[in-house]
């Protein structure tokens, strides 16, 4: 990547000892939302909770209001580094999803859509090559068999494949566009042929999905035979080379279990973790949620899926109030004793047993600025969780929203182009305050702004811990703590 060339100021010490100060107190937010549409379906797919009823909006047939829709893009507008609009309806079948795209894209927020691609919303093949935020367009299909397909989805596999074949053909190449479809004992044979059937009609990326078990009516589709099943998953990786089809897998950790170690995926993945006196390594309370079609909010699709933990509803009140509210963070403190997590998330099987970093690691960055006699911004950050800082669990500042990119401000004093610098206290206890001394260079862009929180590499992004700097011309600098979440996301979503 190309990068800029910063000529510090002169004097920097007494510039920013004018200049540079705390403008802004911001609040956690969630890096990614999910979005439920609607619960209306043109499918009745035999794994789905909206099949089964189960679903927080299955009980009829919702769609998401437009004017909430628009006061939750208010309140989301350059918070999130994305929207996902997915769920257990169809999107597609929304009365206003084009205005809803149009919305998205007015506002320059990064998305995803998924669809089943029985059906296209008239109108929107004109639209998508125009939708520069539509960073992914996935299409949900679990056979290519006409019969298989047939008894999982109860519908018509050469209708959806026409689907795809047109929209794969309108998307824009700003858009990543995939096929995904759940690994069951069902399913799995046939799609052995899925990567060629798949380049006939101009797929290049496939998503692998591992069954969660959100109703009872999958519990009979788990894998049951490793070594037929790691055949046909090596059948499929070599026919999606052969055929130059990438594979994505969700879960692949689970899955390799599965296939080569079927005790151990019980045990980590299906066992109820409170019978090990542990929790589940889950870090969606402290990234994402998700909202319903009946705007109700929900950390996960998990939750919304058996209709539990509902954290709140944004028709009478912010999305933000309720990421901030005693619901959700009465959530949050449930992951860091086994006893008390719900029954929801001790029985996930979406992620494996353990007790996540994120329920002891936090922190809040301090109002108070200081300036070093070399001119470097030194931030201050009180330890607000209950686990010490220290030489293995050392936190850094590292480039946010997105996370990990390389900076353009990168300054050669830095650990990399994406981690600015450790603190500099060996141990740092739980309320005391760390300190971070800051190589900045003034850049000169005016209203330049970049975004920084602190990450234990390999471990977390320690919540609460964002900010921003905002450099107003070339001797201006202000700081705007704006403590925001960074998320491990699953792949293409």
């Amino acid at each position: 990547m190309h990068q800029k060339t910063l000529e510090a100021p002169a004097h920097p010490a007494s510039i920013a000892h004018k200049r540079a100060r705390l403008i802004h107190r911001g609040h956690d937010f969630p890096s990614a939302i999910s979005i439920e549409l609607t619960s209306k379906c043109n499918l009745t797919c035999k794994m789905c909770p909206l099949t089964l009823g189960t679903s927080s909006s299955s009980q009829a047939v919702s769609f998401m209001d437009l004017a909430v829709w628009r006061r939750l893009l208010d309140d989301i507008d350059g918070r999130v580094e994305k929207v996902i609009l997915t769920g257990f309806g169809e999107p597609m079948l929304h009365p206003h999803l084009l205005d809803m795209l149009s919305d998205l894209e007015e506002r320059s927020i990064p998305f995803g859509l998924t669809t089943n691609g029985v059906h296209i919303k008239p109108g929107i093949e004109k639209m998508l090559p125009g939708l520069t935020g539509l960073r992914h367009l996935n299409v949900s299909i679990d056979s290519f068999d006409a019969d298989i397909y047939r008894h999982i989805r109860k519908g018509k596999i050469t209708k959806c494949l026409a689907t795809i074949a047109r929209l794969v053909r309108a998307c824009g190449p700003q858009t990543l566009f995939s096929v995904s479809a759940i690994i069951m004992k069902t399913t799995l044979p046939s799609l052995r042929v899925a990567p060629q059937q798949l380049t006939e009609i101009g797929v290049t990326n496939m998503v692998l999905q591992s069954l969660f078990d959100q109703n009872p009516s999958g519990l009979d589709e788990n894998l049951a035979d490793p070594a037929e099943d790691a055949a046909h998953i090596s059948a499929i990786r070599q026919a999606a080379e052969q055929h130059g089809v990438t594979l994505h897998f969700e879960d692949p950790e689970r899955l390799d279990l599965e296939l080569n170690d079927p005790p151990e995926a019980r045990k980590r993945y299906f066992d109820d973790s409170r019978d090990h006196a542990t929790g589940r390594l889950c870090g969606l309370p402290w990234d994402t949620l998700h909202v319903d079609a009946n705007s109700a909010v929900f950390p996960c699709c998990r939750t919304s899926a058996v209709n539990q933990c509902n954290t709140g509803r944004i028709d009478g009140q912010s999305v933000f109030d309720v990421w901030q509210g005693s619901a959700y963070d009465a959530f949050r403190r449930s992951f860091a004793s086994p006893q008390a997590m719900h029954d929801v998330c001790a029985t996930c099987t979406a992620v494996p047993m353990g007790l996540p970093p994120r329920a002891f690691f936090s922190g809040t960055v301090l109002d108070d600025l200081e300036v070093s006699d070399s001119g470097m911004l030194c931030v201050a950050v009180r330890n607000t969780g209950v686990e010490a800082w220290r030489a293995n669990r050392q936190p850094t500042i590292g480039i946010s929203r997105p996370k990990d990119r390389i900076s353009t401000l990168h300054d050669h004093r830095w650990i990399s182009g994406n981690r600015v610098c450790s603190m500099r206290e060996d141990r740092v206890e739980p309320g005391d305050i760390a300190h971070f001394d800051m190589p900045v260079s003034v850049p000169t862009d005016e209203g330049m702004t970049e975004h920084f929180e602190l990450v234990i590499d390999g471990q977390l992004w320690i919540p609460g811990t964002g900010f921003s700097i905002e450099w107003m011309g070339s001797r201006a600098v202000a700081m705007t703590a704006q403590a925001f979440t960074s998320t491990t996301t699953r792949p293409l979503t």
